[in-house]
């Protein structure tokens, strides 16, 4: 399992720390927190739309500082020390949405194997 994550945008490509130990529980809570299941491919209601953006607001505050790694911008040389006020809006909702993909929970996740 690869605990870097590259994700490319229009302006080039970020690189993210899977979030991993307390980051990744903090992430996790978020994500179960004010994402709701839903179908794919149905509309969003009002509702689910106010609830993602307050999801992505706490996560880009507490998560994607403690996971932002670098930046490389396009045809450019890689920027390590990259910080979070520098990345656009739709930047961090990409890291966001990409780091939601990630994620890999079904009803068989999981399996006591003894009490």
């Amino acid at each position: 399992m690869s605990i870097y994550v590259d994700v490319k945008t229009k302006t080039g490509v970020f690189r993210v720390r899977k979030p991993m130990g307390r980051i990744g529980a903090i992430h996790f809570g978020i994500i179960t927190k004010y994402m709701s299941g839903g179908s794919d491919g149905e509309a969003m209601s009002p509702a689910q739309r106010e609830a993602l953006g307050e999801g992505f607001i706490e996560w880009s505050e507490k998560v994607l500082p403690k996971i932002l790694i670098s930046f490389t911008p396009e045809g450019k040389e890689i920027i390590n020390d990259y910080k979070v006020d520098e990345v656009t809006g739709e930047d961090q909702f990409a890291i966001f949405t990409a780091m939601m993909s990630l994620i890999e929970v079904s009803e068989d996740y999981f399996q006591i194997v003894s009490q």
